[in-house]
């Protein structure tokens, strides 16, 4: 049984893509065959046919926070028409490649070369706004540590968070450890030393909460909110 079971995954593992990809010289094979040209400038690749009459812009977007996101927008300079996508397949060591099966996945591109047709519809067609979603929580991250800063919190070696400057305790918070003395969790305690909340990391679980949970904090009331730490502090001692 196990060995059914383990080719079956090795098929559609090896099923996901199984057409051969190269690029070489500028030239992209697909299957041995020569389908489009690609010339790359950091992290714009341009598409173009082998007969260069007709071309597409495609342009790698990143944020760093809260964690790396990759995605891609697509442009036709000549019509001024654009819209992004995220990566199909997708390698931090061949970008160009992964670029390119990404195209075919979504059958921009095939044996045929480029498909003006699912092209033209793809940017015509309803706007993805995935720079506005990934963009907007980098903004928002970044809004969130300027009001940090602007509390001057520290956390003295007993875990008493306090503003600087001022002996009054704002809150306490407690660090508990896994089994493998990584980070488990984050208890937050008021002056009384009650359990007001909750801080989970990456990839934390909770009782009773079936998905993971990244960086979020779990209020008294089991309301989740997805805070970093310092702003969870801030808003407790606020309310």
């Amino acid at each position: 049984m196990k060995k059914i079971v383990v080719s079956f995954f090795l098929v559609v593992f090896t099923s996901t893509f199984a057409q051969d990809v190269k690029i070489k010289d500028g030239i992209v094979f697909l299957d041995k065959k020569e389908i489009a040209k690609i010339a790359t400038e950091k992290f714009v690749y341009k598409v173009s046919s082998l007969d260069d009459s007709y071309s597409i812009t495609i342009t790698k977007k990143f944020v760093e926070l809260p964690s790396p996101i990759t995605w891609l927008e697509m442009k036709d300079e000549k019509q001024n028409l654009s819209n992004e996508f995220n990566f199909e397949k997708f390698s931090p060591f061949g970008i160009e490649k992964s670029v390119i099966k990404t195209m075919i996945i979504k059958d921009f591109l095939n044996a045929n070369g480029l498909n003006t047709a699912t092209i033209n519809a793809f940017l015509t067609g309803e706007k993805n706004n995935i720079s506005e979603k990934y963009l907007g929580n980098q903004n928002k991250i970044e809004e969130e540590n300027k009001l940090a800063d602007s509390y001057n919190l520290i956390i003295d070696d007993l875990g008493n968070v306090k503003k600087s400057g001022n002996d009054i305790i704002l809150c306490r918070i407690e660090l508990i450890l896994n089994q493998n003395q990584g980070v488990e969790k984050y208890i937050v305690t008021d002056k009384k030393n009650n359990i007001i909340a909750t801080w989970l990391p990456k990839m934390a679980t909770y009782p009773g909460y079936k998905e993971f949970l990244n960086e979020e904090i779990i209020l008294s009331t089991r309301k989740f909110l997805k805070l970093n730490l310092t702003i969870a502090v801030i808003l407790l001692d606020t309310k």
